[in-house]
């Protein structure tokens, strides 16, 4: 199913997989777009290849099918800006390949990312790689350690985020090209960024080239799968079939392999789900796995469902119940069953165990906003706060997922404010909000408790335990800890616009410090802590003596 990448005697390989059909042919700029010039070989059980020598330089090519059916090649690894009806591969001939600067960035624990989702059209006006590696810089210095980018492949439209892929090789042309996209990664393994790719390997789009060669019941690649079919009308990939299977293990290793990501982030697992014989999500799990060991493997199961997603071989998963409960808080409102009202069962969101992620307590993604939901700034403006009470209830949320168990995900702009409705068509980042005071303050935040969370061990865990929560004054007290460091981290949070005196839980003899005052303590079992509205205080137990 592919041009092969040139081989030192000039000479290009293209290979399609289409059992039952009669004849392949190959037409291409370099024999005039004239089909019956180079056909394919048959090769038995549904193998179709041809070899063929051509001069340096860029060329483009098309298959074409029993004689009527014009295809792109499935396995394209570069896709050319589309002028014409039907997309064209790119396979180039005599180029040097891209030299790596710097290893994959797969060491660090789960549990230690602070994640932060970028779509590539939206986060700078020029909407390219080029354009995002010149700010990885930026994201660095937030305190980010790991970007994940949606869909980067190509679909078949201008606009959109990619989740109906039709081009799962090839990177979108109007992002740049495939070394466009090396650089980009390979920049962010310079500055101690880890690189997510978003993957959907649920689904394809209508004008995939697998959906042109077969009636929907007879493809080798599509069926109802394990879960009875696909929630957004789009070709459903079925695990069942050993076709889909090998599609699936090859997707993952060329993204690992020639463009050196760190893991996934595996888009809408509910939809491709666990078959009687233990294939789909397993599968993607274990391709990982071997590919790359120390790979992220993180799956987005909607309704969450830890059990399947930890069982599969998945590290973790998008923990939504997160932004459920948290926007309850904040908006002070009900969200799918978490109240404002009833803070003490809200909160236990932060429960690893209690979230059924005892196994993996490093497993739960947390976030407050993603590309799925509409943002935290625009809904609390929606519900009626005042920007400048909006924007305190949105830093308290930021010190709430730099503290809790797990990875912490962002979604780009967040740490702005950023308030703009949800839109897949173009929704490009207002970078001018850091210029102004709110803008400013809540970006300060970020970094401020983003270094914290880098900083401190206890920070890094599973760890956690709710010491109390108050319904009437909306406050609660927890403690992360790392028994071989040593390190105990107590934080207090108040969702209430009063301010309150709170019994914080700290340790007689013992020494701390809260992060955001600086102010020092020492000897107290427990301590009176004045708690602003809609804020948090931070203790650190000091290790110097």
């Amino acid at each position: 199913m592919s041009g092969s990448p040139l081989a030192p005697d000039a000479a290009a390989s293209f290979f399609l997989f289409a059992p039952g059909k009669h004849r392949v042919e190959l037409e291409g700029d370099f024999n005039h777009w004239n089909p019956e010039a180079d056909p394919l070989t048959p090769l038995g059980d549904g193998r179709w290849a041809l070899r063929k020598a051509l001069p340096p330089g860029t060329h483009t090519y098309r298959f074409r099918v029993d004689g009527s059916e014009t295809i792109c090649d499935p396995f394209a690894t570069e896709i050319a800006p589309q002028h014409t009806a039907e997309p064209r591969a790119v396979v180039r001939v005599g180029g040097r390949p891209y030299a790596w600067h710097h290893p994959a960035r797969r060491g660090r624990p789960l549990g230690e990312l602070a994640i932060y989702e970028i779509q590539v059209a939206d986060f700078t006006p020029e909407g390219t790689f080029r354009a995002l590696a010149d700010h990885l810089e930026y994201v660095r210095d937030l305190g980010i350690t790991a970007i994940e980018l949606m869909p980067v492949f190509g679909h078949r439209h201008a606009q959109g985020w990619g989740y109906a892929p039709a081009h799962f090789f090839a990177p979108h042309p109007r992002y740049g090209t495939p070394d466009a996209l090396k650089a980009l990664i390979d920049r962010a393994h310079g500055l101690g960024l880890a690189v997510l790719l978003d993957m959907v390997l649920a689904h394809t789009s209508h004008h995939h080239p697998f959906n042109r060669l077969y009636r929907y019941p007879e493809s080798p690649w599509y069926g109802e799968g394990a879960v009875g079919g696909n929630a957004y009308g789009l070709p459903q990939l079925d695990y069942r079939k050993a076709p889909t299977r090998r599609f699936a293990r090859r997707v993952i290793r060329h993204w690992l392999e020639t463009y050196r990501v760190d893991g996934f982030r595996f888009d809408y697992a509910s939809g491709i789900g666990v078959t009687d014989r233990g294939h789909g999500l397993p599968t993607l799990a274990e391709a990982t796995r071997r590919m790359a060991p120390g790979a992220y493997r993180i799956a987005e199961h909607l309704p969450e469902a830890p059990e399947t997603v930890l069982r599969s071989g998945m590290q973790g998963a998008w923990h939504i119940r997160a932004s459920f409960a948290l926007k309850a808080l904040l908006t002070e409102s009900e969200r799918h069953g978490y109240r404002w009202r009833r803070l003490d069962e809200a909160i236990r969101f932060l429960e690893p165990a209690h979230e059924g992620y005892g196994e993996r307590p490093d497993g739960m993604v947390n976030y407050a906003e993603s590309h799925d939901e509409a943002r935290l700034m625009r809904e609390l403006l929606d519900a009626g706060f005042p920007e400048s009470t909006a924007g305190r209830k949105c830093a308290l949320a930021a010190t709430v997922l730099a503290t809790a168990p797990g990875p912490a995900l962002f979604y780009h702009g967040g740490e702005w404010g950023e308030a703009t409705a949800k839109h897949m068509d173009g929704n490009p980042l207002h970078w001018d909000r850091l210029e102004t005071p709110g803008g400013a303050g809540l970006h300060a935040h970020h970094a401020r408790v983003l270094e914290l969370r880098r900083a401190r061990p206890a920070l890094h865990t599973g760890r956690f335990r709710l010491e109390w929560a108050d319904n009437r004054r909306k406050c609660a007290v927890y403690r992360r800890w790392d028994k071989y460091h040593g390190d105990v981290v107590v934080v207090a949070v108040n969702f209430s616009r009063h301010n309150h005196r709170l019994h914080v839980p700290l340790g007689r003899d013992q020494r701390w410090r809260e992060h955001f005052t600086g102010r020092r303590y020492h000897g107290r079992d427990i301590l009176e802590a004045f708690v602003d509205g809609y804020a948090a205080r931070v203790f650190l137990r000091r290790r110097d003596r």
